[in-house]
């Protein structure tokens, strides 16, 4: 009996204790004997290709005192929708882009969505009030749209960007959830890794086109990934990426997909799909 159970645990722990170490790892396609020019690498830029620089701290201080005290200010005068986006807002900012369920489009838009609701009703409190909510949101608008491009080379990301490119792996693009808007001003801030012969004009989030907008991890993101550059899915594609989410999204639309956490852990993984990178790098 106590052998039993004591196999049970095993099975669960192994199951679920491992599972995320697991994932990170398999992938069902490999490069093993595969030609290098026609291995297509796709890069998500924040948290992979780059690291927060001071700028970035400096913007998220900055978006928390002011949703703070906007949220007072919503709270004592009982705006409700005010107050409840700004709850929201303020739980999102522990993220990276301190938008989460808003990016500063999204919130640009809901602010003019209350522009035209101020505009239709007649002046009165509830007028005042849908102005106001309306100003709040662009204010956080202003703050997250920043946070775009408050990012700096991550450490040794350019030497091993070069190794790749010296044992045959050419094609490299972007991939990322950052607007179509923003990514020409991070690429001119960065021109030395965001340029034709390093990594390529990708995949970015087109927010003047339709919304809801598409980003990963939407399965129709990575068939514009599919697109771009393997029309024919004659190719092997890799997808690096730091969320977990975007990973799995990946590898469920034929591609490789590695859920990046450090330069040596992405190596090994590289390696265990068979691009094989120098000692240095391991």
């Amino acid at each position: 009996m106590i052998k039993k159970y004591f196999y049970l645990f095993i099975t669960f722990f192994c199951t679920f204790g491992f599972s995320k170490n697991i994932l990170s790892y398999t992938s069902s396609r490999h490069c093993y004997g595969a030609n290098p020019n026609n291995v297509i690498i796709y890069w998500d830029i924040h948290d992979t290709l780059l690291d927060p620089c001071s700028e970035f701290y400096t913007l998220k201080r900055k978006l928390r005192g002011k949703l703070t005290g906007n949220l007072l200010k919503n709270i004592f005068t009982f705006r409700w929708t005010g107050c409840l986006t700004g709850i929201k807002l303020c739980l999102d900012a522990k993220k990276r882009n301190a938008g989460g369920a808003y990016t500063e489009n999204q919130l640009l838009l809901k602010a003019s969505e209350y522009r035209e609701k101020a505009e239709k009703t007649p002046k009165n409190r509830k007028q005042k009030k849908y102005l106001k909510f309306a100003n709040q949101l662009e204010s956080y608008a202003e703050i997250i749209g920043q946070f775009e491009t408050s990012f700096e080379l991550k450490s040794g990301i350019m030497p091993f960007l070069n190794t790749l490119k010296r044992i045959g792996y050419k094609q490299h693009f972007v991939a990322s959830n950052i607007s179509n808007t923003k990514y020409p001003l991070l690429k001119a801030k960065l021109p030395m890794i965001f340029n034709d012969t390093m990594i390529k004009d990708g995949v970015t989030v087109d927010v003047e086109g339709r919304y809801p907008f598409v980003q990963k991890p939407d399965h129709m993101f990575f068939k514009k990934m599919h697109k771009l550059a393997n029309p024919n899915y004659d190719k092997i594609v890799v997808f690096i990426d730091d969320k977990i989410e975007n990973v799995i999204a990946a590898r469920k639309c034929n591609m490789i997909g590695i859920h990046f956490k450090s330069i040596r852990q992405l190596t090994k993984e590289l390696n265990a799909i068979g691009i094989f990178m120098p000692i240095t790098h391991r």
